[in-house]
């Protein structure tokens, strides 16, 4: 099949070999490339990183590695359109989703305090690193370890009675001030992701998304979905999910229930 892509696609398929590119050479990798046949962009963006590696600068990726140490696998995301519409619940995955980041920076509107803007960004924190891949759950343990470990250190540190305990704070100061702030940083951003998540039941709707794609009750998932339509805290976005994902999973079985989900959706028209 000919791939001859508009000047725009041609655009994103260098962004995206520029950023593999470096990648790669950041990791002083020069893996053997392997890509997803029965995609024309899959396979032009693994002819170009293959170029750039092994024809234009091949001393650029000359690491002394043995052949076939490690792979770069390329995929077509549009061969899964399901998982983009399920609710996403690792904490960096919560951030873009719910509360949105730019430039590092996310916007807490709910805040209680003067801190209505705060930056994230795992180079410099090293919580959001560790824990930037952790589903909700084990999030909030996590949280509640660092503010435990916060009062530990806080209360050392009160325990002042000599010089050497004056010498021992006057030292750890700079790390305790640091500590403090990734404290309030992060309790801050959970506290607003929760309250978010409680106002717009997204937990609920998350609920409803695994029982549409992985359940096999096709009349449970959609008495499920229809439920979640005519709830007024469900945003249309939401929605428009949901119904989204029904018709990919069941339009196939069940035309009248298409039509009717379609036909009692707020979003009527964009399905």
């Amino acid at each position: 099949m000919n791939y001859s892509p508009s000047d725009k696609s041609l655009r994103a398929t260098d962004r995206v070999v520029e950023g593999i590119s470096s990648l790669l050479l950041s990791l002083k990798w020069k893996p053997a490339i392997r890509f997803q046949r029965s995609s024309s962009r899959c396979r032009h963006v693994a002819e170009e990183i293959h170029r750039l590696a092994y024809i234009q600068e091949p001393g650029l990726f000359d690491f002394r590695q043995n052949v076939g140490d490690y792979q770069l696998i390329v995929l077509d995301r549009m061969e899964d359109p399901v998982t983009p519409l399920l609710s996403q619940w690792t904490y960096q995955a919560m951030v873009h989703e719910i509360l949105g980041i730019k430039n590092n920076k996310v916007q807490l509107r709910h805040s209680l305090n003067d801190e209505k803007e705060i930056v994230l960004a795992s180079s410099n924190d090293s919580f959001y690193q560790e824990n930037m891949f952790s589903n909700y759950g084990d999030l909030g343990l996590a949280v509640k370890q660092l503010v435990d470990n916060f009062q530990a250190i806080s209360k050392m540190n009160k325990q002042i009675e000599s010089i050497d305990d004056m010498h021992r704070f006057i030292e750890s100061f700079p790390e305790f001030r640091h500590q403090s702030g990734s404290v309030a940083k992060h309790v801050n951003l959970i506290s607003e992701l929760s309250k978010i998540i409680n106002e717009k039941s997204l937990m609920t709707v998350s609920r409803a998304e695994q029982e549409v794609v992985c359940g096999s009750d096709r009349v449970l998932a959609f008495d499920l979905v229809m439920d979640l339509l005519a709830d007024n805290k469900i945003l249309p976005f939401e929605c428009l999910k949901l119904a989204l994902l029904f018709i990919l999973r069941y339009g196939g079985h069940g035309n009248k229930q298409v039509s009717i989900l379609v036909y009692k959706s707020p979003c009527e028209g964009h399905v």
